[in-house]
C-alpha cells in the first residue's frame, strides 16, 4: 500500500480530482488506507459519495474498506441517499469474486441486513438494501427471513 494521498480533506476538490484520477487508472487498490479515511470523513457529502462509487471499483477491496462501506449502509443517522449508494457498494462488492470477506465481516453484513430487512424502509433505500440481500444471499448461500 502507498501513503494516503489525499492530504486534507477539507480542500475538497483537488480531493475529489485526486480520487477521480486513480480511479480512472485503476490505481485506487495501491491507495486504500487513505479511501478508508476519506469515507470516514463526515464533514464532505461530496466526497463520501464519490468515495462510495470508487470503493465499488476496486479489484480486491479491503476488510476496512467493507467495514466503513458497511458502517454508512447501516447508520440510521444519516441520509438515505448515500446509505443506498453504500447498498449498491456493497452489492457490486458480493459479485466480485476477488473480494476477500472474512467470516467476522460475512456475519456482521448478515446481522445488519437481517436487521434493515426486518423494519419498514422508504422505497428510495428499501430498494437498494433488498438488492444487496439477494446479492448477498446468492453469493454467500445465506437465507433470510420471509418478509
Amino acid at each position: 500500500m502507498h501513503a494516503d494521498p489525499f492530504g486534507n480533506l477539507k480542500d475538497w476538490g483537488p480531493v475529489l480530482h485526486q480520487l477521480q484520477n486513480l480511479s480512472a487508472q485503476g490505481q485506487l487498490d495501491q491507495h486504500q488506507p487513505g479511501l478508508v479515511r476519506l469515507l470516514a470523513y463526515n464533514d464532505n457529502w461530496r466526497l463520501r459519495e464519490e468515495g462510495l462509487r470508487c470503493a465499488g471499483e476496486l479489484a480486491q477491496p479491503d476488510e476496512a474498506v467493507i467495514r466503513q462501506v458497511l458502517r454508512i449502509f447501516a447508520d440510521e443517522n444519516l441520509y438515505y441517499e448515500v446509505r443506498s449508494l453504500a447498498a449498491e457498494t456493497l452489492a457490486t462488492m458480493f459479485k466480485n469474486r476477488a473480494c476477500n470477506f472474512p467470516q467476522a465481516i460475512v456475519t456482521a453484513i448478515h446481522k445488519t441486513l437481517v436487521n434493515l430487512l426486518a423494519t419498514p424502509q422508504p422505497p428510495l433505500f428499501g430498494q437498494p438494501l433488498r438488492v444487496a440481500a439477494l446479492v448477498f444471499s446468492e453469493r454467500f448461500g445465506v437465507a433470510f427471513p420471509a418478509q
